[in-house]
């Protein structure tokens, strides 16, 4: 469009309507693109952190493990998203200085 060309109302709507379409498939993108996992173990950034927390990759108590901890949220079949490390996600199986026993429902 030239300096001279109005913007009509039908070319307003069009224009009004790409950037609708663009921008609603941006969180389907983005959803498409974090389906990848990583272990939190195997990345270098979180290699300090780990460490302070004394994260195991198997617990040492059998009745203490990432899956029955308040900060862990199961994503995969045998790995799920600890609240406290922000990047990867932890094994099941797995145990740190961090753990805190999931409250249990009232039974009825």
């Amino acid at each position: 469009m030239n300096r001279n060309q109005r913007l009509t109302r039908r070319g307003f709507h069009h224009l009004l309507l790409a950037g609708a379409l663009a921008l609603g498939t941006w969180p389907a993108r983005r959803a498409a693109a974090s389906t990848t996992w990583s272990v939190a173990s195997e990345l270098p950034e979180n290699r300090e952190l780990l460490a302070r927390i004394q994260f195991v990759s198997e617990s040492p108590t059998a009745d203490q493990s990432c899956a029955n901890c308040l900060l862990f949220k199961s994503v995969e079949d045998g790995l799920g998203k600890c609240s406290f490390i922000d990047r990867g996600l932890v094994e099941e199986q797995g145990w740190c200085i961090s753990w805190t026993p999931r409250p249990w429902k009232a039974r009825r």
